[in-house]
């Protein structure tokens, strides 16, 4: 259970549907990329965020989760130290919701569309402790630029 003091709710649109990924002592995990909409008129904006989660919510999300549906992600704030000796805030989702998925004759295409483009083609990353996250994770590029409407 997290810190109350450390508990923040992302509310979003997954941007890409997510990725199964293992550690290399069998740990799963995945991300879920976040677009979060806030304010309105000339000062509406998107904010992007990467979310790591861990184990059966990360196989759940996985398997249930599908781009452009809505989430709510209860999760807390990690700084951790990268291989670049730099400190790094991390969010580590505590809890996920799953919201209504977008229309439904779109799912399957996009279901299928993401097991083409979203194939991991990269080495499996050393088994983190808690606050010790993938070498991806440390990257202040975005991985790709979102495409979905929002």
């Amino acid at each position: 259970m997290s810190n109350p003091d450390n508990n923040y709710t992302l509310r979003g649109n997954l941007t890409k549907a997510p990725v199964l990924r293992e550690t290399e002592n069998g740990k799963h995990y995945t991300f879920l990329n976040i677009a979060v909409n806030s304010g309105y008129g000339d000062k509406a904006r998107t904010d992007y965020f990467s979310v790591v989660v861990w184990g059966k919510q990360a196989e759940d999300s996985v398997e249930f989760l599908v781009k452009g549906q809505s989430v709510s992600v209860s999760a807390e704030l990690r700084s951790v130290m990268g291989k670049d000796k730099k400190l790094h805030t991390k969010i580590q989702a505590e809890e996920v919701k799953f919201g209504p998925k977008p229309h439904l004759a779109k799912d399957k295409e996009q279901t299928a569309e993401a097991e083409k483009t979203d194939a991991v083609k990269d080495e499996p990353v050393e088994d983190p402790s808690p606050v010790e996250l993938p070498e991806e994770y440390f990257s202040n590029e975005p991985s790709e630029e979102p495409d979905m409407d929002i």
